[in-house]
Formats: C-alpha cells, structure tokens, sequence
C-alpha cells in the first residue's frame, strides 16, 4: 500500500503541472523547428540541429546552471525580466523553463521523423490547386504529422517528469513550491529511514512515466542495462526477450518503437469452416478434463522443443551467401525501409529458419518468409493504410 503525505502528494501534483505546462509551452516552437528542419531549405540546418540538441549531450546540471546564468538577475534574460519585477530563480517557472528546455530536443526529433514521412506529392499538389502555406500546414501536415506530434508531446511530457538536475539548480528544492517527484526521492534518500517514502515515490513515478518502454527496448536490443545519473554510470548484463501484444484498432505504437521488435505477426480470425469447429472441440476437451488434454499434446510438445533446441545448436554453422545478403539490402532498398534493423534482422532470422529446417545453408525462401515478418512493421505508410498492405505489397514483390 502506498503511504504518501501531504508533501509527496503535493509534490506529484507538481510534476504533473510542470511536464503538462512544460510540454504546452514547448508545443508550438518545437513544431516551428521540426518544420524548418523537415520541410525547409533554409541555410545552416546543421548548426540548428546542434543547437537544438545540445540539452541531450550536455550533463542535465550543467544545462540548469547555463540556465542559472542567463535567467539570474545579472543574467540577460533575468536582468531584463527583474524589471518587470518577474522572478525565475527558485520558483515554479524555473522548474517549467528547466523541464521544457532538457526535453525539448525529444519533442522536435519525434515530430521531424513524423514530417519527414509525409509524402511531398500531397504538399505540392495543394500547392498547385492554390492553397496557401497555412492551408497546407492544417489541412495536410499537421494531420499527417499527428500521431508523431502526440508521440513528441509524450516523450516530453515523460521526460519532464524525470527532470532533476537541470530543475534543482535552478528551481531548487522547496517543499510546497519547486519539489517534484525526482526531488522528492532525492531528499527521502538522504533522510535516515525514508526508503519506504521514496519507494512509493518511484512507483508513482513508474506508473507515470512512459519513457520507462524505451529503456526496456534499449536493454532488449543492447543486451545491458545502463544508468547514467549526475555523473554515476552503472552497467549490468539484460539478456531476455521482448514479447508485446497489441490491438491495432486501439491505436498504433510510434515508429521508433516498432522499429525496435525485430518480429512481428498479425493475427487474424480464422476463416475456415473445419478449422472454427475443431477449436471449440478442442475447447470442450480442454475444460472438461485440463491434464489429460495436456497429456494428449506432451509428445508433439516434446517433439518442438526438441527441435527448436536443435536449431539452436545448429545455428552458428549456418552461412549465407554473398548475393543473398545483397539480395536482403536490394528488397530493403526497394521498400523504402529506414535504418539497417531491418536488414538485420532479415539476415538472422534466415539463418534461424535454415536451422530449423536442420540445414546449414540459406536459402532463397528463407529470406523471403524472414522478410514478411521483419518488415511489415517497418514500412513507411501512407494515411489510412494497414499493415496487412504491406505485407501483400511484399509478398507481390516476392513473386
């Protein structure tokens, strides 16, 4: 059971206040640079970019205490807002502008992938029936972009909630007033006898924060586990496999997460009227007598296991030749696939099926089954397409 005062419960109405107000605030900027980086020729692009992702290299203290210098009172920014008699040191705002700036490179990155996506005929063809650029931006970029703008504004607003050393050198630690989750735990942790506390504090934090998925696909791909905080970094080994369930019909995953399942098989009703009558006879067999419906699939069970382990040994033996490697790159190419993942994982999952089938030797199937499962998920689709799409636009390539 959770056991949260009156300060822990402030402070998580806090963190909710600075990462909604911190991801609003950084909304309309951040759609204003990913536009420019996207679908602008302007000059020094490269030099934006940096700039933009500068908070992301940067230590988060050292980025609050450049913050420190521009908005204290000798400062530029804070010079000029003091005589407005407008304060940002060790207040809420300071907190707001601490969140909003680390987690701003998060939201412009998310929304430059989703506007880069977006198919240049459309733009031109409003342009052509004389629509102007705003009409364009409203009636075809944003709701093109949308879901990458909604993935943007979750990382951001997860990345806010994380926010501590940027916002503790500026905003400092104030009960009531600047201190949320992140600055919570770090004070229970130095009391004798808060543990209990900042548990609690990080479960909520836990169930809060939606960045907690990309470090679990960054453990899953790299093998290890890695935290790096205020200059501490520990690593240690991570191997398990990752198996996600989704509904499609609830909504998508952003790309840079499917990106990072190296499977994936969409499952369909079965329409085969033999095949209907025989799952409800094997249910019936199944509640009526649970063990010996078990027994009865043991051999079969025992055979596949078998096999897999067979496989398994066998899969450091098995090649694949040169011209199926360019064979993989050319399909990936042809596809329009971004990054190398997916010729990747192509390769390897060939080679498991070669294994599997006991042989030694890729073969031109393999590499046509392995590509229907490793890039449907990976394609770029146009609005209102489904993935079964591109799986039939692969299997046609195929042929």
């Amino acid at each position: 059971m959770l056991n949260l005062s009156p300060d822990d419960i402030q402070a998580i109405k806090l963190s909710l206040q600075v990462a909604v107000t911190a991801t609003v605030i950084a909304l309309p900027p951040g759609f204003a640079v990913a536009y420019l980086l996207a679908l602008s020729n302007m000059r020094g692009k490269a030099l934006l970019e940096g700039l933009i992702n500068l908070p992301l290299v940067l230590p988060p203290v050292v980025t609050g205490y450049l913050l420190l210098l521009l908005f204290g009172r000798k400062g530029w920014i804070g010079g000029l807002l003091d005589k407005f008699d407008i304060r940002i040191i060790f207040t809420l705002r300071g907190a707001v502008i601490a969140s909003a700036v680390v987690g701003f490179p998060l939201l412009v990155r998310s929304i430059r992938i989703g506007m880069e996506g977006i198919d240049r005929q459309y733009i031109q063809a409003s342009r052509t029936l004389g629509a102007k650029w705003w009409d364009t931006l409203f009636t075809i970029t944003v709701p093109l972009c949308s879901r990458a703008i909604l993935a943007g504004m979750t990382l951001m607003f997860a990345r806010s909630l994380g926010e501590f050393g940027a916002t503790i050198v500026l905003a400092g630690n104030i009960p009531g007033i600047t201190q949320t989750i992140p600055l919570a735990i770090y004070e229970y942790t130095s009391t004798p006898g808060g543990d209990s506390m900042a548990l609690s504090l990080c479960l909520i934090s836990i169930l809060l924060d939606d960045h907690v998925v990309d470090v679990l696909l960054d453990a899953a791909a790299m093998g290890a586990s890695t935290i790096e905080r205020e200059g501490i970094s520990f690593s240690h080994p991570a191997r398990f496999v990752l198996v996600g369930t989704m509904n499609p019909e609830e909504g998508e995953l952003r790309p840079q997460l499917l990106d990072r399942f190296g499977l994936s098989v969409r499952v369909t009703g079965i329409q085969d009227r033999d095949s209907r009558v025989q799952v409800m006879e094997r249910r019936v067999a199944f509640d009526e007598d649970p063990a010996a419906f078990a027994a009865d699939w043991d051999n079969e069970s025992l055979n596949l296991v078998e096999r897999i382990e067979a496989a398994r040994s066998l899969y450091s033996e098995v090649s694949i030749s040169r011209d199926l490697l360019f064979s993989i790159a050319d399909f990936c190419l042809e596809l329009g696939v971004d990054g190398h993942r997916g010729d990747i994982i192509i390769m390897k999952t060939a080679k498991a099926l070669a294994a599997f089938a006991g042989r030694t030797e890729v073969q031109q199937n393999d590499v046509d089954t392995a590509a229907e499962l490793a890039l449907p998920h990976r394609m770029r689709r146009q609005p209102l397409m489904e993935v079964d799409d591109t799986a039939e636009k692969i299997r046609a390539m195929q042929q």
